[in-house]
């Protein structure tokens, strides 16, 4: 749960520190701390590329500055990118605290090492609302 709320204290740290340390002997805290790295490793090039890319053009000086439709378009980018990780984390923050094995939606996998969940057993088949004869 703490890999991924890392990302409103130490981004990308947090999660390395939990994976190189709780991660080496529970494979759900290093699924978790995968996952959650890999998100914020994400989140961090999106926000590097499209905020860093607006200050360059904009460094150029008020009359040669950016486009209006430029800054229209990368700054809401910006802000989407933050909420949504954000949003993503804290579901992923939640589903960690009950023991779900989760993956985020929009994640491209940089780093390996995330197990996938284990297989639904019979026994788990039965509580979820079957009837048994």
């Amino acid at each position: 749960m703490l890999a991924h709320l890392s990302l409103l204290v130490l981004p990308v740290i947090g999660p390395i520190v939990i994976r190189q340390t709780a991660g080496q002997h529970d494979d759900f805290a290093k699924h978790h701390a995968t996952e959650a790295l890999n998100a914020q490793i994400l989140f961090t090039v999106v926000w590097n590329v499209s905020f860093g890319t607006l200050m360059g053009l904009s460094a150029a000086g008020p009359v040669e500055g950016p486009p209006v439709w430029l800054i229209l378009t990368i700054f809401p980018l910006c802000f989407l990118a933050l909420f949504t990780t954000g949003a993503f984390s804290i579901r992923a923050a939640v589903q960690a605290s009950r023991g779900i094995w989760w993956r985020y939606p929009i994640s491209i996998r940089l780093i390996r090492g995330g197990v996938r969940a284990p297989a639904r057993t019979a026994c788990r088949a039965l509580t979820c609302g079957s009837v048994v004869a």
